[in-house]
């Protein structure tokens, strides 16, 4: 298993913490039944399953199996859509910096994710 410092886990709890922010305020944006309203909220099963993993909480009975395995889908998303926006600008910019902090947040998400799911 891959140990993780509290430094590296206090960041990734603030960005999850902050996308699940900001996908709270969206999700009444989007009419339900909607893509954008679906997506939004698989996004935030997602965020809200790595935020427990994060603070080492219990996943049951909140979350099942089944949802720890459809949250890699939205957290690898998150991972492409970051690494494609870091290619359109220069390494030392701050939009840069920005996506390689949500990058490194979500792949910590995402390897404590793929642990629980075995």
């Amino acid at each position: 298993m891959e140990k993780y410092s509290n430094a590296e886990l206090s960041a990734a709890l603030m960005i999850v913490s902050s996308t699940i922010s900001k996908c709270e305020k969206m999700l009444p944006k989007f009419e339900v039944g909607s893509s954008q309203h679906s997506l939004l909220q698989n996004r935030l099963r997602a965020m809200y399953i790595s935020e427990a993993l994060i603070l080492d909480k219990p996943l049951e009975p909140q979350f099942s199996n089944a949802d720890l395995e459809n949250a890699l889908l939205p957290v690898n998303s998150i991972l492409q859509k970051c690494a494609a926006g870091q290619e359109k600008h220069p390494v030392d910019s701050p939009t840069f910096i920005r996506l390689q902090k949500i990058i490194d947040a979500m792949k910590i998400a995402k390897t404590l994710i793929q642990l629980k799911v075995g």
